[in-house]
């Protein structure tokens, strides 16, 4: 129809007319590509909020994991130092490292004597000191994102690479505790059979003091599973400080 209105006012010499036609199929192919721009901006708009949004519920999700993994950690340091204490073993009062690592600025780490254990906790004290947690990332967003190749989406270049950065501190914590500290756990459970001592066994306490004061190997192995433990939950911390720092930066709360 328009062609046919165009041919019409050529064949008739009306070049106003024609100008105006031309103009008017301009904007029109004009107007037709920013609709389409503007729809196709929206679209990926949205996908980038859905996608903030979930990779707020996988942050949220980790921080409460890593809380978790803390404080099953200073659950066992505190049953293991309580009976090297009790049983006349002092713990060493520090750790040092022989190099200084962004998780531990100073090389050392202190060891300040943890609160009195409870009845309860005192007859379950071998238990309390090997029994683990060892959280993983929830990583769903981030993975899919990756996998469709749409990284892109995330308008904020910065923090999409404080995003990579995490994935990678997750990935170290992750590969230390299956090489490191699920190994002495288990060494630990090892040594603990060979006394009669199951991960979940209830003694009474003064019974359990004696087996650890006697057998130096068991009390050698408290000794580390104290120590480790206290390692374990200052990496913990160190990656749930930098889960807090990306859900701020989100402008969300740690908790949903």
């Amino acid at each position: 129809m328009l062609l046919q209105r165009v041919m019409g006012h050529v064949r008739a010499q009306n070049w106003v007319a024609v100008a105006i036609d031309f103009v008017i199929v301009v904007l029109g192919v004009f107007i037709g590509i920013q609709l389409g721009n503007w729809n196709e901006s929206r679209a990926e708009a949205s996908l980038e909020r859905d996608f903030l949004e979930n990779i707020v519920v996988d942050l949220q999700a980790d921080a409460q994991n890593l809380q978790s993994g803390i404080d099953m950690a200073e659950i066992n340091v505190r049953a293991a130092y309580y009976t090297l204490d009790r049983a006349g073993l002092a713990p060493a009062a520090t750790i040092a490292l022989p190099v200084n690592v962004a998780t531990f600025p100073t090389g050392q780490v202190g060891m300040a004597a943890p609160a009195e254990m409870s009845d309860e906790d005192k007859q379950h004290l071998w238990a309390l000191s090997v029994v683990r947690m060892y959280p993983g990332q929830n990583s769903t967003a981030f993975d899919t994102l990756m996998a469709t190749g749409r990284l892109d989406l995330v308008r904020d270049h910065d923090f999409v690479a404080k995003l990579q950065a995490y994935r990678a501190q997750w990935e170290d914590v992750e590969a230390a505790q299956n090489t490191t500290f699920r190994s002495f756990r288990n060494q630990a459970v090892f040594v603990g059979q060979k006394q009669g001592l199951s991960p979940f066994i209830e003694m009474p306490e003064e019974e359990f003091l004696a087996l650890v004061r006697d057998t130096p190997e068991l009390a050698g192995t408290l000794r580390t599973m104290m120590e480790f433990s206290i390692l374990h939950g200052q990496v913990l911390q160190s990656t749930r400080q930098t889960t807090l720092d990306l859900l701020h930066s989100l402008g969300a709360e740690e908790a949903p």
